[in-house]
């Protein structure tokens, strides 16, 4: 694990660039480091990424200390929960996630703490969406929003950035790969 000193040193300076050409595109820049980064939230923040995807941490203290600057991103298990888990387990995890960050300042994004591994099981994955759609609308039109959050309106706002997210990170893969190839 890097330091804060050394990752003002030796990737910062590599990071904050390539977040400023992926800005140039109009595009969100998300920044992922997988581990336990709680030391580096502030500097990864300062990179100007617009979400840290976060692995292996507690979301909680990462929208506390970052949240007002950076859309938080996180953190399902992919090992431990998604790929090893039951459904009820991976729905435990997505209202704990939910209850930690969904009312991050910025917004919040359920998603793994890192990659999906490989085998994982559909109805996994599956559980994952459902768990997620219910606690935002559940059955009947009532609303769990202010259960989980306390703010119905984050929710409804992770929604409409989850959307924008997946098409917009599209884009900035193609354009990265133009890019790529055109140098």
């Amino acid at each position: 694990m890097l330091s804060r000193d050394q990752f003002a040193a030796f990737a910062q300076p590599y990071i904050t660039p390539q977040i400023e050409r992926i800005h140039s595109h109009g595009l969100p820049a998300l920044l992922h480091i997988c581990g336990k980064t709680h030391r580096l939230w502030e500097a990864m923040a300062d990179t100007g990424a617009d979400i840290l995807s976060l692995d292996l941490v507690d979301l909680e203290e990462a929208k506390q200390r970052v949240g007002d600057r950076v859309t938080v991103m996180g953190n399902v298990s992919p090992s431990q929960t998604l790929l090893e888990g039951s459904p009820e387990q991976i729905e435990a995890e997505v209202v704990t996630c939910l209850r930690k960050a969904g009312d991050s300042p910025r917004g919040f994004i359920l998603a793994t703490g890192c990659e999906v591994p490989q085998h994982t099981p559909a109805a996994n994955l599956e559980a994952t969406v459902e768990r997620y759609l219910t606690e935002v609308n559940p059955p009947g039109g009532a609303t769990n929003q202010q259960k989980v959050t306390g703010n119905g309106e984050e929710h409804a706002l992770f929604a409409c950035q989850l959307y924008f997210l997946i098409s917009r990170f599209q884009q900035q893969q193609q354009l990265m790969v133009r890019d790529l190839f055109a140098t």
